[in-house]
């Protein structure tokens, strides 16, 4: 009987030995898919500029945080680049390390990409130039029927045509953030 109380005993050691290995397992799974799912610069920044746009709050540490994300875009990714300008120029402007000017100087030499053109357009009604942001965002579109930033932007710029815009965009693209956005700006607008 002591024998089999022995191979019961080493059967229970070795069933809890391998449910602690996969319990350590899965721990470690779980850990290493967390830093995996972790935001890139880009979409922090996304995610904190589509949210002021929609008119959120965000707290002054979120903007912070968001802001400090602004130095490792590069400018050779012209979309990114376009989008982390403008939200530093519009809502993160205490930390600006530059004059505005060699931002905007920056995406003119950039221009030739259709989302670039559409953050120009942004900027350029964010100072109360409303023909000039126009002109970029029908432009942009003229460039690419899929630029869906530029049809939210002219949303926002043409409010007596909002919806007529963003039913246009319908065949757009969008990255997560502004399919949000879209999503609760057309609810918003009951388009």
């Amino acid at each position: 009987m002591s024998v089999i109380r022995l191979s019961e005993r080493q059967r229970l050691i070795i069933w809890a030995g391998s449910a602690l290995l996969i319990g350590a397992g899965l721990l470690l799974l779980g850990k290493r898919r967390s830093a995996l799912s972790t935001l890139s610069p880009q979409e922090v920044i996304a995610d904190a500029f589509w949210r002021l746009e929609a008119g959120k709050s965000l707290s002054a540490e979120e903007i912070k945080n968001a802001a400090s994300f602004v130095a490792q875009v590069p400018d050779t990714i012209p979309e990114a680049y376009a989008l982390a300008v403008a939200f530093l120029l519009i809502y993160g402007t205490d930390a600006l390390s530059a004059p505005p000017m060699v931002y905007i100087q920056r995406l003119q030499q950039l221009k030739s990409d259709p989302v670039v053109l559409s953050y120009l357009g942004r900027l350029a009604y964010h100072t109360n130039q409303a023909e000039k942001a126009e002109s970029y965002l029908r432009e942009a579109i003229r460039m690419d029927s899929t630029c869906g930033v530029a049809y939210l932007f002219l949303s926002r710029i043409r409010t007596d045509s909002a919806c007529v815009w963003l039913k246009r965009a319908n065949r757009a693209i969008y990255k997560p953030a502004e399919q949000v956005f879209l999503r609760e700006l057309m609810e918003r607008l009951g388009c």
